[in-house]
């Protein structure tokens, strides 16, 4: 196993995610539609609400068991359920929401990604660049399949943004994937 090869089709893998996401967030924006304004009055009427609860990356559930005598077997908050709204506030600490830490660690989670995917594939053996986009891909939608797609099921995330978001992952592990195959050959592929 080419451990110099790996890691450096890694990085170059996630240089090349790094600057697709980037161009996905910043330059396309399809996740614009992701994350939509509640409109000033309603703005308006939630900040109020939420004044005193604490910052510090929390999430926040409406309504909450908690609220309830009986818990989630509660018949009122099933009722309450079905009435709504129903939300998930996610509570962040006050400042810019990017900064160049955030970028830094979006870097360190691609080069992680990209090194991580790089040390599998030099263990699968496989080869050619189908094989290898093959692989890389079924990677990169293994990981949307256990973090986006559970949180949409579990905690309600918004279907168009897991969606989306798989469609980032999934550029990004093909990305990946042609610098595994273009900077072979790794454990004999390339």
């Amino acid at each position: 196993m080419d451990w110099t090869t790996i890691l450096t089709a890694g990085a170059v893998g996630a240089v090349a995610a790094y600057i697709w996401n980037a161009v996905a967030w910043l330059a396309l924006k399809h996740h614009k539609p992701d994350y939509r304004p509640v409109g000033e009055a309603s703005r308006d009427k939630l900040e109020a609400a939420l004044a005193d609860v604490p910052p510090g990356n929390h999430w926040y559930v409406i309504p909450h068991d908690e609220e309830y005598e009986k818990g989630i077997t509660d018949p009122e908050l099933l009722a309450r359920h079905r009435a709504g709204p129903n939300a998930i506030v996610i509570m962040l600490e006050p400042g810019p929401p990017m900064t160049g830490a955030t970028f830094g660690r979006g870097f360190a989670l691609n080069l992680a990604e990209g090194i991580g995917c790089g040390i599998l594939f030099a263990l699968s053996g496989v080869s050619g660049l189908g094989a290898t986009l093959g692989f890389c891909l079924g990677v990169g939608l293994l990981i949307s399949l256990s973090g986006y797609f559970v949180l949409a099921n579990w905690a309600k995330l918004p279907w168009r943004f897991t969606m989306t978001s798989t469609f980032d992952k999934l550029v990004s592990f093909g990305l990946i994937g042609f610098a595994m195959h273009w900077l072979g050959p790794v454990a004999g592929t390339g």
